[in-house]
């Protein structure tokens, strides 16, 4: 089903048509990397059809970070100006024959870089947390605020983020809630002094902190927590292939039951055809 969520392809068409796949329409995707409602319609679509038996198409996809957040969100395959701009018969046999494909890291099964993204308006901080890290073998990130961070998310995969709390415009709990909803695979850690300590711990209830770290930071520490959050955020990422591998073979399943209840309908259609010619 094409065009999917706009239009008539509504959700009516799924009881009365067996779709094998749906593709969702390129209205959802085209602001997916900074409309929280956007990737959070995208999320569900792909569970709800992989529930079904069907596999999703995105459509429109023109930059890394849409394909990005469309992996994340386990849809299928994608579609768009990202991969290629529509060519003519033969130029496609010579994308099949050149074995093109997406690149190594937008691909499911593969194993993410340990990227950390550091955000904070005072240079002298980022320095020095840079000085301390960059050790550890991470490949380091930095942003000098809150909407520079979100910028970059849209680019780049970052599995864990550190941040400021005090900064101008947007503070480290706002920022981190909006990487949170557009990016909720993310580690969140904030940095903050006990005076911010009241909107620290709320933002901790709601899930849009991983730790509260203070300053001043102490070395081992500090570098013992974010080695924590990467282990952490490894083990999210061996369960999510763990639910690729189980959506796979449920819609598998589901997709071999439909076929079978429509050949045994087809039997029975024409058994019954059959018994009347026969009367």
């Amino acid at each position: 089903m094409d065009d999917f969520g706009t239009g008539y392809s509504s959700l009516s068409y799924l009881k009365r048509f067996p779709f094998d796949q749906i593709k969702i329409d390129q209205s959802f995707v085209s602001d997916i990397t900074t409309n929280a409602s956007d990737a959070m319609l995208v999320r569900v679509i792909v569970s709800m059809a992989h529930g079904f038996g069907m596999k999703v198409i995105a459509e429109g996809v023109e930059t890394e970070a849409q394909c990005e957040i469309l992996r994340t969100s386990v849809c299928d395959e994608i579609q768009g100006y990202f991969f290629s701009r529509p060519i003519a018969a033969q130029a496609i046999e010579e994308l099949f024959c050149a074995g093109r494909q997406l690149p190594a890291h937008l691909l499911r099964l593969q194993k993410p870089l340990r990227t950390l993204l550091l955000v904070d308006d005072e240079s002298n901080i980022v320095a020095a947390l840079k000085r301390l890290l960059r050790r550890d073998g991470y490949e380091i990130l930095t942003a000098s605020s809150g909407q520079a961070g979100l910028d970059l998310l849209a680019k780049q995969k970052v599995g864990v983020i550190l941040s400021d709390q005090r900064m101008p415009g947007m503070t480290g709990v706002e920022f981190l809630r909006k990487a949170k909803t557009l990016y909720p695979d993310t580690i969140r850690i904030v940095l903050s002094g006990y005076t911010e300590l009241r909107s620290v711990t709320d933002a901790i209830n709601e899930g849009a902190i991983y730790r509260f770290l203070t300053k001043p930071w102490e070395d081992e520490p500090l570098r013992e927590q974010i080695r924590k959050a990467f282990e952490y955020k490894d083990v999210i990422e061996e369960n999510r292939q763990l639910d690729i591998k189980v959506r796979t073979a449920n819609q598998e399943l589901v997709a071999a039951n439909r076929q079978l209840s429509a050949m045994l309908e087809k039997v029975a259609s024409q058994s019954t055809s059959v018994t009347r010619n026969c009367t």
